[in-house]
């Protein structure tokens, strides 16, 4: 039986604290992931031995990803494989943690004062892919590495495109999606490659 609990957390380091309670981003992409599979909530659930509504709260974004143990997330990721997922999916999984931590901070820091040290955009590699993530709520257009990747599962009634956020959630993180944007275009600052993933520099930093 998996166990999604524990003390050594993904968010070690710099993840800590208001970072790790974002998991919309990463929570979605699950969703996508779960889908492309073949499985509905249920059945996913019941194939990791946990409850259904555990699996809910991760895709809502109520269960961070980012609070799982590293144990538990390696669990998860190699359950995925097991199921089928392409490997290709999960590096998109792993560049959501990221995403998630980005919009974390930045909901969770006075946008008039952030720490120079820690600015959000002072550390991170910005990519295509990475962008693409984190202007998903306001775009609406899947991330290139997930097109074609969800598939129906028995799902009723409307749904949503994409995760979710709040009109001041948006107003707040709208500036920094447009400065990452900018960034990623100057000369010599574009690589389409993607950054180191977060599961494996989370792992360096137990």
């Amino acid at each position: 039986m998996m166990t999604f609990r524990g003390t050594t957390t993904l968010t070690a380091g710099r993840g800590n604290g208001e970072h790790a309670r974002e998991g919309r981003i990463s929570g979605y992409v699950l969703k996508v992931i779960r889908e492309s599979a073949g499985l509905t909530q249920d059945r996913f659930a019941e194939r990791l031995a946990v409850d259904v509504t555990t699996v809910q709260g991760w895709e809502s974004g109520r269960r961070p990803l980012m609070a799982v143990s590293t144990g538990a997330y390696l669990s998860l990721r190699h359950a995925l494989l097991r199921f089928g997922v392409r490997s290709q999916l999960l590096a998109q999984l792993d560049m959501a943690l990221e995403a998630d931590r980005f919009v974390g901070y930045v909901l969770s820091t006075k946008a008039d004062k952030p720490a120079a040290a820690d600015h959000p955009l002072a550390s991170w590699v910005i990519t295509r892919p990475f962008t693409d993530l984190v202007a998903w709520p306001f775009t609406a257009a899947t991330p290139s590495g997930l097109e074609g990747a969800a598939r129906a599962t028995g799902r009723r009634g409307p749904v949503a495109t994409a995760p979710s956020l709040l009109p001041d959630e948006r107003a707040l993180l709208h500036p920094y999606e447009n400065r990452s944007r900018e960034r990623r275009r100057r000369p010599g600052g574009r690589h389409d490659a993607p950054p180191a993933g977060a599961l494996r520099g989370r792992v360096r930093r137990q």
